[in-house]
């Protein structure tokens, strides 16, 4: 589960410059060849207007924050910040230290059958896994203003995160009588380094004050990442000799983006957005293997999974969005031109798959406002989403024996139509909203896992047909006395897919629904509490489901004085939380579950200098499974 940790979602909305996340989750993990996704989003946004805010230069002064805690399982963290704002310029920098320790385990259970339907074999399998994460970061930077309309942002950071992890695996294998045919362990052991740099420099304009407005933004990362593994495979039956395996994997990343933005306001009170933004992309992996030769006793170049790859994209995209009010109704029409060109070299391969395309991605969003607190709401938009180069590598990766998992050069973007119809109710104390949707998706990315032969399987990406989401979305904020706030949001859908193109027959459909609920409760003026909860249905896959999530997180917070504050928060308070796979076609029954080794406890302080003191803020929990 390497790769580089800030990856830029492959997601554009015609006219909204910014990064989207279509996939529903911030943080997941590889388990039999489905991604098993966290809680952080689980319930996914429709779409819409998304509003750039920009920040002022806050009050003159100076403060600072300092931030310690101490979790279980060898867990900590600390971090300090400060800024310093005189008034023409304010400056930053931060400072912050983490270890992360997650252990988690993963059962899986497989039963293989032919054509006939007969069982021709079966293996059960758990792995134990522990990993450790320890991070350094630093960031600095700071505004400029050039008088009251003109100032320039300039930040640099610089990261290094060390990781090790250790893992064991049984795994028993029997024929199609029930017969034992293998009985093995396979123990792993590595740690990987990584660095990271990022600079950022941004210009930002308002010609006279009325709303015209320009803005400028040059960002550009840097990554590198080299680790090795070491695997172990012991035999218990047939009693066969130790096997010696190891890898060495170097990965360098660099990125560049560019994006400016204009907005012009009409006396008529239309206004007209337009901009241009390109994104720069290149990524090099080269990856070694070898097998100890016992007969030799030496180490020996494993030609099946060394190789070397590299992928560059570029993209450029222009866009135009043109909004104006016409009475009680709101009107926003944009459209995205974007080109992409993109290469995928496995040089070892010999393996060059060039895609290049243009596309206009359209949007229409209108509003009507039945009273100043009643707004109804009606939108289509077309996005799209990219290969990630992880995806494109046709080369497998052995992560044990009968397990390999490769990219698909051939691999198209997928393309997302959503069409939206919403009520949304603004009050003093609540607010409310209810929409009904269909999302259409077409050239879906999705994971297949097939056999191919000896009791190994090999999972790898594909483009799903079509698929189809039709629901209803509901979300309410209220405050339904002082101290109290409550924030839900919830989703019930009808999910549909056709994987006819993947060799699967018939089109299958099922009921889901999503829900979460967030409850901030002020007992008093030092004591603050927190409960979140989020909950996800089963979904389908091409072939099978993703079981059920939940998880449940607990904060409280007290301060001790105006500037002192004790934190305490449990991440999966109940022990819910984990991600179960299954799959089950004609020839494969496959059944995976994957879940942490406990809940995440963490107890620090929070202490202000300087500046004006600060009643709280929002409370932060570990969703993560097994990476970071």
């Amino acid at each position: 589960c390497r790769g580089v940790t800030r990856r830029r979602a492959s997601s554009t909305a015609a006219g909204i410059s910014g990064r989207l996340d279509l996939g529903g989750a911030n943080r997941s993990i590889q388990v039999d060849g489905i991604s098993t996704l966290t809680v952080d989003a689980i319930v996914s946004g429709t779409g819409g207007i998304i509003n750039i805010i920009l920040k002022d230069g806050g009050k003159p002064g100076w403060s600072a924050t300092a931030r310690a805690n101490v979790g279980n399982e060898g867990r900590y963290n600390a971090s300090l910040y400060g800024s310093y704002n005189p008034g023409k310029f304010d400056v930053y920098a931060s400072l912050s230290q983490r270890r992360e320790q997650r252990p988690f385990e993963i059962e899986r259970e497989r039963v293989q059958r032919d054509a006939a339907g007969q069982e021709t074999g079966s293996s059960v399998s758990k792995t134990e896994d522990e990993r450790r994460f320890d991070s350094t970061n630093f960031e600095t930077g700071g505004t400029y203003r050039f008088g009251q309309y003109t100032e320039l942002t300039a930040g640099v950071s610089f990261g290094t995160r060390d990781r090790e992890w250790s893992s064991r695996q049984i795994t028993v294998n029997r024929d199609g009588a029930g017969a034992v045919n293998g009985d093995y362990d396979r123990l792993r052991t590595g740690g990987e380094d990584e660095k990271e740099y990022e600079a950022e420099v941004a210009f930002n304009h308002e010609f006279d004050g009325g709303g015209r407005r320009l803005a400028v933004e040059l960002d550009h990362e840097s990554e590198t990442e080299e680790g090795d593994d070491f695997y172990t495979n012991r035999f218990r039956f047939p009693a066969d000799p130790e096997e010696y395996e190891r890898t060495h994997q170097k990965e360098k990343s660099h990125s560049t983006e560019l994006k400016a933005d204009y907005v012009h306001p009409f006396a008529n009170g239309t206004k007209l957005e337009t901009g241009y933004a390109l994104l720069v992309e290149k990524n090099d992996v080269d990856f070694i293997g070898s097998e100890f030769d016992n007969a030799a006793q030496q180490w020996v170049v494993d030609a099946q999974t060394t190789n070397h790859f590299i992928y560059e994209s570029q993209v450029h995209a222009a866009y135009a969005t043109y909004a104006a009010a016409l009475g009680d109704v709101g009107v926003q029409a944009g459209a995205r031109f974007e080109q992409a060109y993109t290469e995928a070299d496995q040089r070892t391969a010999g393996i060059v798959r060039e895609k290049d395309y243009a596309r206009v991605y359209p949007s229409v969003h209108l509003s009507y406002d039945l009273t100043p607190a009643h707004q109804l709401k009606l939108s289509y938009s077309h996005r799209v989403r990219r290969p990630d180069q992880r995806h494109l590598n046709p080369y497998p990766q052995y992560s044990d024996p009968q397990n390999l998992r490769a990219g698909n050069p051939d691999l198209e973007p997928e393309d997302i139509h959503s069409i939206e119809a919403g009520w949304q109710y603004r009050g003093e104390t609540a607010t409310y909203l209810a929409s009904v949707y269909q999302r259409y998706r077409y050239d879906g990315i999705t994971e297949v896992t097939r056999p191919v032969g000896s009791g190994v399987f090999l999972t790898t990406h594909e483009n799903l047909s079509t698929s189809r989401f039709t629901g209803i979305e509901l979300g309410a904020t209220a405050r339904p006395f002082p101290g109290l706030s409550l924030n839900f949001g919830g989703n019930i859908y009808r999910e549909e897919i056709d994987a006819a193109n993947l060799g699967f027959t018939g089109t299958r459909n099922e009921i889901a629904w999503d829900a979460k609920l967030n409850t901030a409760w002020d007992v008093n003026k030092k004591l603050s509490l927190q409960l979140t909860s989020g909950y996800r249905a089963a979904r389908l896959t091409p072939q099978g489901e993703r079981r059920p999530m939940a998880i449940s997180n607990l904060g409280a917070r007290y301060a001790v004085t105006n500037r002192t504050a004790l934190v305490l928060t449990v991440s999966d308070v109940f022990r819910t939380f984990e991600g179960r796979t299954v799959l089950d076609t004609p020839t494969l029954h496959s059944d995976t579950t994957m879940r942490r080794g406990s809940s995440v406890v963490y107890f620090g302080v929070v202490h202000q200098f300087g500046g004006q003191s600060k009643r709280g803020e929002e409370m932060q929990f570990d969703e993560g499974m097994g990476e970071e």
